[in-house]
């Protein structure tokens, strides 16, 4: 039989499973090859079967994952925890040596920031945060959810409300206690590393906590947790169109980090496709029509660059591209037959930001091996004098 201990990483997931150990006395097991080294306390122990015989036999797995469900309908326990401390010990833990080592979030600090950043804006590994979420607590099997911070504040009270959820019939050890945090912290300080509600905010940039609060606020609204509704903002949207790396240049994404738009930023808007590589260099697919935005300009940059290369979309046709302003007045027109360096004129505007819109006058043909229409692609944008 299996139960699974799911979540989204560093939601708790390994403190339940010392408290299964502590009061039922059970050892539990991992999807993941490698389990948490070294730790008694955890109990965990090498999982040598596959999930169907696993599920046939008598014995009991309590089964570690953070990977989205399957359609099976095991029972499960899945813990979710305030997304902003979640995906600051992520980050953490991302960036951890075995000895639970790490760079101090928040402010300047630039690795940090855009594994944050990447973490918080993506879908990577376990679908992202707010979909790993969503799936797990739509499961039409039996899914007992156990917030992170209740469990923190009375686990005995948490772990035996979990486990007459599961209806199991499985006892509790009657002398039980749940181990202290700083036992555990000195056993495994990169699993557990603070255990504390709220250290976000001292942490996360304001920046990434305005896109956490647009990307993922109606989960955490969902699960009762304080997040704002946030106006629409133009750094939250650049945040979420620009991970470095990428075309836009790291030290004017770092800006918006701190909630500051820079001058004469550069940043990839709306309509692109996300960011590949090919041969050493990366670059942006875009369809029809693909947005650049410039930020808060000073005068002092007056032509914007870029490089661009025709994509199968034009069906080895030139590519036929339109530079226009906001308000849709042509900047210029260029031909384009292979990859080559355009320079526009930038239009004299005032205020925060300064759209222009990248359009294909020809093209629109799907590739027989890609779904997306790929008229252009951009491989770098700068601005000059």
């Amino acid at each position: 039989m299996i139960i699974w201990v799911a979540s989204y990483p560093r939601s708790g997931n390994t403190f339940f499973r010392v408290l299964l150990r502590r009061m039922l006395g059970v050892n539990t097991y991992t999807v993941y090859p490698q389990p948490v080294p070294n730790m008694e306390e955890l109990g965990e122990l090498p999982f040598d079967k596959t999930i169907a015989a696993a599920a046939r036999s008598k014995h009991l797995y309590f089964l570690k994952t953070h990977e989205l469900p399957g359609a099976d309908k095991y029972p499960a326990i899945y813990l979710v925890r305030d997304g902003r401390d979640s995906l600051v010990s992520h980050t953490h833990y991302t960036l951890a040596d075995e000895s639970g080592h790490t760079c101090i979030g928040g402010g300047e600090n630039a690795v940090f920031n855009n594994v944050l950043h990447g973490l918080v804006a993506t879908a990577p590994r376990f679908g992202g945060w707010s979909a790993n979420i969503r799936a797990w607590c739509a499961r039409a099997a039996p899914t007992h959810v156990i917030r992170f911070e209740e469990l923190i504040r009375n686990p005995e009270a948490t772990f035996r409300r979990a486990i007459r959820a599961l209806d199991c019939k499985l006892p509790v050890l009657k002398s039980a206690t749940a181990p202290e945090f700083e036992a555990l912290h000195k056993s495994g300080p990169k699993w557990f590393r603070k255990g504390l509600v709220g250290s976000w905010k001292q942490e996360m940039p304001h920046g990434l906590a305005t896109l956490f609060a647009k990307l993922h606020g109606d989960t955490m609204r969902e699960l009762k947790y304080d997040c704002p509704r946030v106006p629409e903002s133009l750094i939250a949207r650049l945040l979420e169109h620009n991970y470095p790396p990428d075309l836009a240049r790291t030290r004017h994404v770092e800006h918006l980090y701190s909630g500051e738009l820079p001058p004469d930023g550069v940043f990839l808007g709306d309509g692109w496709f996300p960011l590949e590589a090919s041969d050493g260099r990366t670059f942006r697919w875009a369809g029809a029509d693909a947005e650049i935005v410039v930020t808060a300009p000073t005068g002092a940059a007056r032509k914007l660059l870029l490089e661009v290369g025709p994509g199968p979309g034009t069906c080895g046709r030139p590519l036929e591209l339109g530079i226009l302003d906001a308000e849709g007045r042509v900047i210029l027109e260029k031909t384009v037959a292979y990859r080559t360096a355009v320079m526009a004129n930038l239009p004299q505007a005032a205020g925060l930001a300064v759209p222009i819109k990248l359009k294909a006058r020809n093209g629109g043909i799907r590739a027989a091996t890609d779904p997306r229409v790929l008229n252009f692609r951009v491989f770098d944008l700068a601005l000059a004098k």
